[in-house]
């Protein structure tokens, strides 16, 4: 449903971006995802790849990967509060696909900080009880 969503969501200049984010980065996750597996079926019981191409195309991916999301960063931000669900209004994006790339891209920073704090807090107990 998303995906179908952001096909029919672009219309105002400046929120085409969003759309466009969605698609591309489940597109690139994908590819990600098949080329890890990719990778495990060819490694052998030591840990070592036989597919050494794969890595540098895991590593080029998650760096397209990084820069994507700060431009979906951007686009998703950019329009809150402006973002209009009237089909006739100014700044018209597709509530669906607008608040599904919001809660995505604010999902990342919540487990990306949650993540953090638990590392800190292990830091700390092996620290104190180590």
């Amino acid at each position: 449903q998303p995906l179908f969503n952001a096909y029919k969501a672009v219309v105002s200049t400046q929120s085409t971006g969003i759309p466009t984010w969605l698609i591309v980065t489940g597109i690139s996750s994908t590819v990600v995802v098949c080329l890890q597996v990719i990778k495990s079926i060819f490694t052998d019981s030591e840990g070592n790849s036989k597919c050494v191409c794969v890595d540098g195309v895991l590593g080029l991916l998650h760096l397209f990967n990084f820069c994507w999301f700060i431009c979906g960063n951007v686009w998703v931000y950019k329009l809150w509060g402006d973002v209009s669900y009237d089909p006739l209004g100014d700044m018209y994006c597709d509530k669906t696909v607008y608040l599904f790339a919001f809660w995505s891209v604010t999902a990342a920073y919540i487990v990306t900080g949650a993540a953090l704090v638990i590392c800190c807090l292990i830091c700390i107990c092996a620290t104190c009880c180590g």
